[in-house]
């Protein structure tokens, strides 16, 4: 299970690699379009901070397992992730028209860091586990006990997260 777990980590700084090298591409060339389709995030500062805290934990939730899902296909998620990304790079640069940048980083570093390293590790274990089935390195038994694992620390820091979105920086 270490070569797993080992692994794990790598294809977790590659997936980190791709979310980092979207958001810079979408800061660069970023679209209005995209700006369209995440309107729906200003709803959540009308929220009072608990139930904010508890929609914004369950929308992560939900992106997290789509991550991890669709990352057994491989490109799939690396394709999520980097749209991700690409979208947290536009909302910066358009924000940046209003708001100085470092100030935008810092609202967003205490819950987005550990959003984009759950994002990260959910796909480095995903794609771990299928390089060591292909290879016949683990079975079924074994992945799932894996995966159980990696979403219980998931959700743990997605709540986490959540708490820190909602009662830090939406207010």
């Amino acid at each position: 299970m270490s070569t797993v777990v080992e692994r794990a980590m790598l294809y977790s700084l590659a997936a980190l690699t791709v979310f980092v090298s979207a958001a810079l591409i979408g800061f660069i060339f970023p679209s209005t379009y995209v700006l369209d389709a995440v309107s729906g995030v200003r709803l959540y500062a009308a929220l009072p901070p608990l139930t904010r805290a508890a929609a914004i934990f369950v929308n992560n939730v939900f992106v997290a397992f789509m991550l991890l899902l669709s990352s057994f296909t491989v490109l799939v998620g690396l394709y999520l992730l980097a749209f991700n990304g690409y979208v947290l790079g536009v909302l910066l640069a358009f924000s940046s028209k209003h708001h100085p940048l470092p100030t935008l980083l810092f609202a967003i570093a205490p819950h987005g860091i550990i959003e984009v390293a759950v994002y990260s590790y959910l796909v480095g274990v995903a794609l771990s586990l299928v390089e060591a089935w292909l290879k016949k390195r683990i079975g079924l038994e074994e992945a799932a006990t894996y995966i159980l694992k990696a979403c219980t620390v998931a959700v743990l820091g997605l709540a986490a997260a959540a708490l820190i979105e909602s009662f830090m920086v939406l207010d």
